[in-house]
């Protein structure tokens, strides 16, 4: 996360277990109470921890929120097929697969996300 905010990301993050004082006052990223505030306006969200309550979220209402609909699962711990039929663009690590509209534009986006 510190690359992409060296970068130029703008970085929002959301974990169920953490606490801000375990970050030693190292804020690079605005640290949300809710998955919800991580999707809007996103363009993407970035899974990061294997935490069971990301298994459950709302990811059609997340969709909605986001300015792109891109999800990059670094735990496998989403289906993939259910993300697509959501319109996600999807990564995962180790399964070998990406799917989905990715466009771009050619701009430099600024506003990201982390889940997890």
């Amino acid at each position: 996360m510190r690359e992409l905010a060296a970068a130029g990301a703008s970085i929002k993050a959301y974990d169920p277990k953490a606490a801000l004082e375990e970050l030693h006052g190292e804020y690079f990223f605005y640290f949300c109470r809710q998955p919800e505030e991580v999707a809007k306006d996103s363009d993407a969200i970035i899974i990061i921890t294997e935490w069971p309550e990301f298994k459950s979220l709302d990811y059609a209402a997340l969709a909605v929120q986001m300015k792109h609909r891109v999800l990059i699962d670094t735990k496998n711990l989403l289906d993939p097929n259910q993300l697509r039929a959501l319109g996600f663009t999807y990564f995962d690590v180790g399964r070998g697969s990406a799917s989905g509209p990715l466009q771009t534009t050619g701009e430099h986006n600024t506003k990201g996300a982390t889940c997890g």
